[in-house]
């Protein structure tokens, strides 16, 4: 998966003219094994941390490695994950749920 998380940092750097250096994996995917059937490739995963490791952005797509990428490139290109703002919230509760003004 090594040439695979190489090429989407390339993609990476083609698209938004910058290093990405968070988390960055590919899996293959693959189908249940149902009734002794051996599992067979269904397609790819890519995790990005982007800031936010333990809730990860998941972009998953079922086909060839070649198919993978134009995906990836696609969903990057459209996401503009460069502009957008990262945040921490938390919700809290008062009174048993209702909060006094």
């Amino acid at each position: 998966m090594k040439d695979l998380e190489q090429a989407v940092r390339k993609i990476i750097e083609e698209i938004y003219c910058a290093k990405y250096k968070g988390i960055l994996r590919v899996e293959e995917t693959f189908t249940d094994s149902h009734h002794n059937l051996p599992k067979c490739h269904l397609g790819y995963r890519l995790i990005l941390g982007l800031n936010k490791d333990h809730a990860p952005v998941s972009l998953t797509m079922t086909g060839n490695k070649e198919q993978f990428l134009k995906f990836i490139k696609k969903e990057l290109r459209h996401s503009h994950f460069d502009h957008v703002s990262y945040f921490t919230a938390e919700k809290m509760y008062f009174n048993n749920g209702c909060c006094e003004r």
